[in-house]
C-alpha cells in the first residue's frame, strides 16, 4: 500500500512537472469554476492590499492568508521561500487552532504571518484534498509545485485531479520578499 502510494505521488509530480515544462501553465479559464479560492493580503498602514503574481513584500511587513472551499476538503498551505525551504501555515496550531477538514464555503483567514530573513521570490502553495495526506506526501508535492515556480516563474491554478483522484485543486501565488 505504501510503495503505491510512493508510486503515485512520484507519478504524480514527474506529470505535473511535465505539464508546467511543455504546457506552461495548467491554468483554470474563466468557464472552469474555482472550488478553492485563496487570497494573500499585504497589511499596509492604511489596511490590507490583496497581492497579485509578482507583487512585493519588504522584510518586517506582515501579510495575512484567508481561503475558502467549496468542497469538502483538507487544506494545506505553505510558503515557500528561494531555497525551497517550507513553512507550514495551516493547518498550523502557532496560527489557528483551526484544523483539516474545513468547513465548506466557509471563510478562514490566517493573520500576522512574517517572512524569514532569505530574500527573493516567495511561493504560497496551497494544496486542496478529497482525503486526508500524509504531510510527507503533501510537503513532496508543494515542494515539487515550488520548483516549478521558481525556475520557471510559473504561478497560477492548477487541476491535477487526472494525476490524483484525491486532489480537488493546487493554487499558488508568488510574490518578491525584498
Amino acid at each position: 500500500m505504501l510503495k503505491d502510494i510512493q508510486k503515485t505521488v512520484f507519478l504524480f509530480v514527474i506529470m505535473l512537472t511535465w505539464l508546467f515544462i511543455n504546457v506552461g501553465s495548467v491554468c483554470l479559464s474563466g468557464s472552469v469554476k474555482q472550488n478553492v479560492h485563496l487570497n494573500v493580503l499585504k497589511q499596509t498602514k492604511d489596511g490590507e492590499i490583496v497581492m497579485r503574481n509578482g507583487g512585493i513584500i519588504k522584510g518586517k511587513e506582515k501579510y495575512n492568508v484567508s481561503f475558502k472551499s467549496s468542497l469538502y476538503a483538507y487544506v494545506y498551505i505553505f510558503q515557500v521561500d528561494k531555497t525551497c525551504a517550507l513553512s507550514p501555515i495551516f493547518p498550523n496550531l502557532k496560527y489557528t487552532k483551526t484544523a483539516n477538514p474545513v468547513a465548506t464555503n466557509k471563510y478562514y483567514r490566517i493573520q500576522g504571518l512574517s517572512l524569514d530573513q532569505v530574500k527573493g521570490k516567495e511561493i504560497i502553495v496551497l494544496l486542496a484534498s478529497k482525503n486526508k495526506m500524509k504531510i510527507t506526501n503533501v510537503e513532496k508535492i508543494c515542494q515539487n509545485v515550488s520548483n516549478v515556480c521558481i525556475t520557471r516563474g510559473v504561478a497560477n491554478t492548477y487541476k491535477p485531479e487526472k494525476i490524483n483522484r484525491n486532489i480537488i485543486e493546487i493554487k499558488t501565488l508568488s510574490f518578491e520578499h525584498r
